[in-house]
């Protein structure tokens, strides 16, 4: 394949990506493992559960006043779909600082927010969860047809909004969402239309997307300049690539959730990166002639700081056709979810193959540390505070050195 065939190919695939991320939608989420079982034990429906259990008064008094009973009601009537609700108790929303007056005083709009995040499609057990691998994503009844966000286009409308997504999961017999240990001793209660779990702690959506997260701590200067410096190097060259740093930390419609292991200010310093003038000039060193952003076996050519960028953030903003793996891990998969090592990221669309993340993680006594596999020798890193950053497009992981492709 000659220079301007590869050049004609590539532009191809992303005019494909393009039409992708515009028109793809979030499905809904499906119910996992086994079909819910409504005759043992399931005599009551969730609101009347929810009556009888003394420490949920708070979440009993949110899910009236928001008229949550009805509307679920009304969409199992017509989709035969159950749901299971995450309720906090009375603790958990004390802890918060809510008070049993503050919630008979919200309106059913902020109510809404917040227990419409905590309520599932599907009738998600123990079992259920407990069958699956690491943490899970699954989609929220809460939607946002006007996203705020950094990246303008393409943007989110009522027919197709921004959906949240609660990652679940049961690992060690505790219940986790958000990677924050919620529930000891992990139990569900069937009811006749859905499934509850009492849980111990108040999980909030999250607010910010990746990009904000890190421009908004200034212990990232110099790995945001690091991604832009790197875009930069590809559009002073006339190289569309695919994947730029930049815009896998910005949320758009069709984009699959990213873990970023985000290395701080001292990170790039313990590498002999003294200042954000010694990461650019780094990286303006990389590619002083192109070849349409290919080199001449097909492959993408990348600047000499995406090798380390790359293993820094499991995920990419779009995948080909679609056909990206959801990538989100929070400590909780470290320690207990050996699926994290090397990772599938892109599966092969034909033409290319599989695309795995090239790290494998390590524990001991609770410190989880980040190895590259090409390198297992090497320099490894550390997941320090703060970590499992839940934002609206994955999770922040902070780490306190690069993964330098060479001990």
């Amino acid at each position: 394949m000659d220079k301007r065939s590869r050049f004609n190919y590539g532009v191809f695939l992303l005019m494909c990506l393009w039409i992708v991320s515009c028109t793809k939608t979030d499905e809904p989420s499906h119910p996992v493992g086994k079909p819910l079982p409504y005759t043992e034990g399931a005599n009551r429906t969730i609101a009347q559960l929810l009556d009888s259990l003394p420490d949920c008064t708070f979440f009993d008094a949110a899910y009236k006043r928001a008229g949550l009973a009805a509307m679920l009601d009304s969409q199992l009537r017509t989709t035969a779909v159950p749901y299971t609700i995450f309720a906090p108790t009375d603790d958990a929303f004390k802890a918060a600082g809510y008070t049993l007056q503050q919630i008979g005083q919200m309106t059913p709009a902020q109510l809404d927010s917040m227990v419409l995040y905590w309520t599932v499609a599907g009738g998600y057990t123990f079992s259920n969860l407990d069958s699956l691998q690491g943490s899970t994503g699954i989609v929220t009844l809460l939607k946002d047809p006007g996203m705020k966000r950094s990246l303008d286009y393409p943007g989110f409308s009522t027919s197709n909004p921004y959906r949240y997504r609660l990652y679940t999961a049961v690992m060690n017999g505790m219940l986790w969402l958000n990677g924050i240990p919620v529930r000891t001793n992990a139990r569900s209660f069937a009811a006749t239309n859905g499934v509850l779990w009492k849980v111990d702690r108040l999980v909030e959506k999250p607010v910010f997307e990746t990009y904000q997260v890190l421009a908004g701590d200034t212990a990232y200067s110099f790995y945001l300049a690091a991604v832009r410096s790197s875009d930069s190097v590809y559009l002073a060259n006339y190289t569309d690539y695919y994947f730029k740093d930049t815009i896998s930390l910005q949320v758009q419609q069709g984009q699959s959730s990213i873990t970023v292991l985000a290395p701080t200010n001292d990170a790039f310093r313990r590498a002999g990166f003294p200042d954000e003038g010694s990461v650019q000039a780094y990286i303006s060193q990389s590619m002083a002639a192109v070849n349409y952003g290919y080199d001449m076996n097909g492959s993408p050519i990348q600047t000499n700081m995406d090798s380390i960028l790359d293993r820094h953030r499991i995920g990419y903003a779009a995948g080909r056709y679609g056909a990206l793996t959801s990538t989100v891990f929070y400590g909780n998969d470290f320690l207990y979810n050996r699926s994290v090592d090397n990772s599938l990221i892109l599966p092969s669309d034909g033409y290319s193959p599989d695309f795995y993340s090239g790290v494998f993680f390590q524990q001991h006594n609770g410190q989880v540390s980040v190895h590259r596999v090409d390198a297992p020798a090497g320099r490894a890193v550390n997941i320090v505070t703060p970590n499992n950053i839940t934002t609206l497009n994955g999770v922040v992981h902070r780490v306190d050195n690069l993964l330098l492709p060479t001990p």
